[in-house]
């Protein structure tokens, strides 16, 4: 686990207020302020997969971040549902082996949930897109198949 302090990127108080509440929602509360520019911090890089490339990626899940009616909706064939703001609730339920794939529908609620599932000491990688960005990628090869 994680415990390092976490720092917010903001624009400003309200945008970094907003980012801490829904932090707190999925049990991150840990934080001790924000910047409103990165330069001159050190920088990490969240891992990624392209919806192209997903298939090829062993995952040991496929976790679909947004509500239950969403999900119902429509999502990637083989996830499986679990809401952005329970996650850690469920860390039990979720394979400490392997990567999880982790995705919503443009990528707001998958950043949270992903952050605080590594700080869980999780290996997460998300979704290029998210769910939106692997519908483009369907219908790209779909029009690209005669």
């Amino acid at each position: 686990t994680d415990t390092r302090p976490v720092v917010l990127l903001a624009r400003g108080p309200e945008q970094a207020q907003a980012v801490w509440d829904h932090l707190v929602r999925v049990g991150v509360d840990d934080v001790v302020g924000y910047v409103t520019t990165l330069d001159g911090l050190p920088l990490r890089a969240v891992p990624t997969v392209a919806p192209r490339d997903l298939d090829d990626l062993d995952a040991a899940l496929l976790l679909d971040v947004r509500n239950r009616s969403e999900h119902t909706a429509g999502t990637i064939p083989g996830a499986q549902q679990l809401s952005a703001g329970r996650v850690l609730w469920h860390q039990d339920e979720l394979p400490r082996e392997g990567t999880i794939v982790t995705f919503c529908q443009t990528g707001v609620r998958n950043a949270v949930a992903s952050s605080a599932l590594r700080r869980a000491g999780f290996d997460v990688v998300e979704l290029e897109g998210s769910y939106a960005g692997w519908l483009e990628e369907q219908q790209r090869s779909s029009a690209a198949t005669p």
